[in-house]
């Protein structure tokens, strides 16, 4: 018996009359992020994890720097590029930022192209239009270190678009550059790790019978990645490292914290973001953002076709991923650390494909006019919480920064050798306590001078 290929249909492409807008609109979200959040004449300054990393730079030899690990992650190729761009920037805070808005607006465009493979020209614009309000997060985009956050998920969306492109014309060549993409993610920060396994599920989900071959191939490339990328950690950083903060971690099994964690960081936390961008949510937020969920859940199984359906899980699939392994290095700290922005930026476009799978999937009775205002009216409360909530984060980062620069400007004054005594702040909330001594070390360094060549820092446990 002879079985007939099945033609490949090529994504929704935008008709003459919709091409300016949508053009405009992509040109839009690169800069958005950008108009929101970068204030060249305000006093931000370094904060948190910049601080852990400046350290290193400035005393630590550079290849060792580059090479070994301090933690359980292992990200050579960000702590390249974020050398190079402290030994640019110097003390100028604001271009840190700028970069980290430049590419976040890149990140919204990504997401635009991939949800314009799935849903209307309309309705991938505004939801990509919300992303770059919500996923340029000021809690990632004020910190210059989360560039590592932001450059792995340029490079992980990039190997998304890249799998969907072979999906739909297989070629070697792509099957290569989603090879190289999923490397260079796991190489600016190991959080996509165990995310890579959704690109070759994706043909499950947007293709048809026809494409289940196309899993193998996709599979054979994360597997090569995952080989390359275990080579290079156990050769630098040393397997010991991988519960280098928690050394117990495998020695239990987790318990009911560790589920409660692992679903809360998935797929509540961004729903949450959705509702209310300040990561210190209101009461009402936990229940507006789980009846959006559900609400999306229901109408996408109850009124979507069989396609929406598979996308949905593919979605879900999708956040749930990277968690399994964030979670269980997370959830005995904190059920708090599920809601954490930096990770959020991940699973924002997920939550945003369902919502548009459920906006989609209307049931045949209702009104005309509730079916198209109800989307914007539920578009508008979204934007107007990420809107609202933006004057708490800008108030919290300037105070962490008038702080920092305060104290740093006092110590690069002082003369002769500073004390060794470790200093406490909120702005320094990281694994590494930095003293005055450290902190001079790193003026030199972000001044031009030579790093000083001390013992290396070492995280506490």
């Amino acid at each position: 018996m002879i079985h007939e290929r099945r033609p490949v249909v090529p994504p929704p492409v935008p008709g003459a009359s919709d091409a300016w807008w949508l053009q405009a609109g992509v040109w839009l979200l690169l800069v958005t992020p950008l108009l929101l959040f970068w204030r060249p004449g305000r006093p931000f300054f370094f904060v948190h994890d910049d601080w852990t990393l400046l350290a290193q730079m400035s005393q630590t030899p550079f290849r060792e720097y580059l090479a070994h690990s301090r933690n359980e992650h292992w990200f050579p190729l960000f702590k390249a590029l974020f050398y190079g761009l402290a030994k640019v920037s110097g003390e100028r805070y604001h271009l840190f930022v700028l970069v980290n808005c430049l590419l976040s607006g890149v990140n919204a465009v990504l997401v635009h192209h991939f949800l314009r493979l799935h849903l209307s020209a309309g309705s991938a614009l505004a939801l990509s239009f919300l992303y770059a309000v919500s996923g340029g997060h000021p809690g990632t985009v004020w910190t210059a270190a989360y560039l590592q956050f932001i450059l792995a998920l340029t490079f992980f969306w990039g190997a998304l678009l890249t799998a969907a492109a072979y999906v739909r014309r297989p070629a070697a060549a792509l099957l290569a550059v989603v090879g190289l993409l999923s490397l260079l993610s796991l190489l600016c920060n190991n959080f996509p790790l165990l995310a890579l396994p959704a690109l070759p599920l994706y043909p499950l989900a947007a293709g048809g019978e026809a494409d289940r071959w196309k899993i193998w191939p996709l599979t054979g490339v994360v597997a090569a990645v995952y080989l390359i990328f275990a080579v290079g950690y156990l050769t630098c950083a040393g397997l010991e490292q991988a519960t280098f903060n928690q050394p117990d971690l495998l020695q239990r099994l987790p318990g009911w914290a560790y589920p409660a964690h692992l679903l809360a960081a998935a797929w509540l936390s961004p729903f949450l973001y959705l509702v209310w961008g300040f990561f210190h949510f209101p009461p009402w937020v936990f229940g507006a953002g789980g009846l959006l969920l559900g609400a999306s859940l229901t109408a996408v199984w109850r009124w979507g076709a069989a396609s929406a359906r598979r996308l949905a899980l593919f979605a879900l699939t999708l956040n749930l991923l990277p968690f399994l392994l964030v979670s269980l290095a997370r959830y005995q700290k904190s059920l708090s650390q599920a809601f954490v922005p930096r990770y959020a930026t991940f699973t924002l476009m997920g939550a945003l494909l369902l919502l548009g799978l459920a906006a989609a999937a209307r049931p045949r009775r209702t009104p005309g006019r509730l079916d198209k205002a109800l989307p914007v009216c539920l578009l508008t409360l979204m934007l107007s919480g990420q809107l609202l909530a933006l004057p708490r984060w800008q108030e919290r980062y300037l105070a962490y920064g008038r702080e920092a620069r305060q104290l740093y400007q006092e110590v690069m004054r002082e003369e002769g050798p500073a004390s060794p005594e470790p200093l406490t702040r909120p702005w320094l909330e990281v694994h590494t306590p930095l003293s005055r001594r450290d902190v001079q070390a790193i003026g030199l360094f972000l001044r031009g001078g030579a790093p000083r060549q001390s013992p290396p820092v070492v995280p506490r446990r």
